[in-house]
C-alpha cells in the first residue's frame, strides 16, 4: 500500500522552524529521502518527483543515488529533468546520452535543457525543430527551448509551422504566438482555420479575436474577406469598439467548462460520496447530475469529435479502453447506456483516473469532475498528483479543465491549481 508522506514532512518541518521556514525545509527532507536506503523505494521515488515539479535544483551526488531506482519506478523523466535543472559542464554528457535514447520523451528533456541552456544551443533546436523526422514531443521542446533562451528565431520558428504542423507541435506554436501576439500573425493563423478542426482552430480564432477584436467564429472565409478588406484600405486589422469580441469561440461546454478540443476524455468521479445531493440540485445525486449534463452534452459536440469516458471510484472504469470513439449515433446510443448503469460506490482514486485519461490515444483535452480529495488505497497526496501529471503531460499540451462538485475548500484548491498548471477552466458547484 502507497501512502503519503506529506504530512510527516509537514510535522518535521514545523518542529524544527515553523511556518515561515516550512518550504525549504521540506525541499531539504525530501532531498535527504533520496540517499536514504532504509526507505521504500517509493517513498525515494516520490522524494524526486515532487523535488522536480518543485523545480528545486539539487547536488549530482544526490541525484545519483535515485540513478537505478528511476529506471526500475518508471520515473527516469523526473531523473533527466533534474539533470537538467542542475545544469553546468558536469551533467552535459549525461544528457547528451540521452539524446539516444529509445524514449522520445527523454530525448525531449535533454534536448530541451541542451538547447536552453548551452552556448551552441539555439543552433541545435533549431536543427531538431526543422527535423521532421523527429517525433512531436522532441520538436516541442526544440522550440521551447528557443522561447525560454529568448531567441529571436522563436516566434518566427512558430509562425512558419502554423500550416504544416499538428498535435502538440501546433498547440506549441500557438502557446508561443499567444505569448507576444501582434497584427502581423492575423494572415498565418487565418491560412490555419481550413486545415484544422477541434482546439487548433479553437485556439487560432481566440487568438484572432483578441489581435483584432473581431467577433467572427472559425469561418475562414469571413476572416479572409475582413484582412482583405483592411489590407485594401490600408488600415490596420481593427474591429470598431462597438463590435468588439468577448470570450471565447467554443459552443459547447460542460457544467461551465467550455470544450475547445475535439480529442477529450472527461473523467468523473464515482466514488460513493457521489451519491449525496448537489444544494443547487436537491432531486438528483451529484452523480445522476454529473451523467445528465454528460448525456446533454455529447450531442452537442462537433461532429469530427472523438472522446471517452472514465470513471474513478476504487477502480477505473473506461468507455473504449486506451482509445477515443467517434461520435457517431450508435456509439453515443452506447454510451448512454454505460453511463446510466454506473453506480457511484468506493473510494476516490482521483490519480488512477487522470493517469488512465493521459494514456488514452490522441487526447488534446481532459475534463475532471470530483467532490473530494483522494482516498483509499491510492496516491493521496496532491501536490505528489499534480508532480506526476505535470511530467506526463511536460511535452503533450493537453488543456486539463476541473469542475469541484460540492468539494470542500482543500480539494477545490487542488483542483484549482491542476486546472491553473494546465491551461484548463475551472467550475465550482456547491
Amino acid at each position: 500500500m502507497r501512502r503519503s508522506f506529506l504530512p510527516l514532512v509537514l510535522a518535521l518541518a514545523i518542529a524544527a522552524g515553523g511556518a515561515s521556514a516550512m518550504p525549504a525545509q521540506q525541499n531539504e527532507i525530501l532531498i535527504e529521502r533520496l540517499g536514504d536506503r532504509k526507505l521504500a523505494s517509493s517513498a525515494r521515488i516520490d522524494a524526486l518527483s515532487i523535488l522536480s515539479f518543485r523545480g528545486r535544483a539539487i547536488s549530482l551526488d544526490s541525484l545519483k543515488a535515485v540513478r537505478r531506482l528511476s529506471r526500475n519506478e518508471n520515473r527516469e523523466l523526473d531523473y533527466v529533468h533534474m539533470l537538467g535543472l542542475i545544469g553546468g559542464q558536469g551533467v552535459e554528457k549525461d544528457l547528451r546520452q540521452f539524446l539516444k535514447s529509445n524514449n522520445a520523451e527523454l530525448r525531449a528533456e535533454a534536448v530541451f535543457f541542451l538547447s536552453r541552456d548551452f552556448p551552441a544551443g539555439e543552433a541545435m533546436a533549431r536543427e531538431y525543430l526543422a527535423d521532421t523526422e523527429q517525433p512531436d514531443s522532441v520538436r516541442v521542446a526544440a522550440l521551447r527551448a528557443l522561447v525560454e533562451r529568448g531567441s529571436i528565431f522563436a516566434h518566427v520558428e512558430a509562425l512558419r509551422r502554423l500550416t504544416t504542423a499538428s498535435g502538440s507541435l501546433l498547440l506549441e506554436c500557438l502557446a508561443e504566438i499567444r505569448r507576444r501576439p501582434n497584427l502581423e500573425d492575423v494572415p498565418f493563423l487565418i491560412d490555419l482555420l481550413p486545415e484544422n478542426d477541434g482546439r487548433a482552430r479553437n485556439e487560432a480564432v481566440n487568438l484572432l479575436r483578441e489581435i483584432t477584436g473581431y467577433a467572427i467564429g472559425p469561418n475562414y472565409k469571413s476572416w479572409r474577406w475582413f484582412y482583405l478588406k483592411h489590407r485594401a484600405e490600408g488600415t490596420p486589422f481593427r474591429a470598431p469598439e462597438s463590435q468588439a469580441a468577448s470570450g471565447t469561440s467554443a459552443t459547447t461546454a460542460y457544467l461551465g467548462v467550455r470544450i475547445l478540443g475535439d480529442r477529450v476524455a472527461f473523467v468523473v468521479d464515482s466514488s460513493g460520496s457521489m451519491d449525496q445531493s448537489l444544494q443547487y440540485s436537491r432531486q438528483l445525486s451529484r452523480g445522476q447530475s454529473a451523467v445528465k449534463e454528460l448525456v446533454a452534452l455529447l450531442p452537442q459536440l462537433p461532429p469530427s469529435t472523438r472522446f471517452t469516458v472514465i470513471f474513478f471510484s476504487s477502480v477505473i472504469q473506461m468507455l473504449s479502453g486506451q482509445k477515443l470513439v467517434p461520435k457517431s449515433d450508435a456509439q453515443l446510443a452506447k454510451t448512454y447506456s454505460w453511463l446510466k448503469s454506473n453506480l457511484f460506490q468506493g473510494e476516490t482514486d482521483l490519480h488512477g483516473g487522470l493517469k488512465a485519461a493521459f494514456l488514452c490515444d490522441d487526447v488534446d483535452e481532459i475534463v475532471l469532475l470530483s467532490d473530494g480529495e483522494p482516498s483509499g488505497r491510492t496516491i493521496l497526496n496532491t501536490e505528489l498528483i499534480r508532480a506526476h501529471v505535470a511530467s506526463w503531460n511536460r511535452w503533450r499540451n493537453i488543456r486539463v479543465s476541473c469542475i469541484s462538485f460540492g468539494a470542500p475548500v482543500v480539494a477545490r484548491r487542488f483542483l484549482a491549481r491542476l486546472a491553473q498548471e494546465h491551461g484548463g477552466a475551472m467550475r465550482v458547484f456547491e
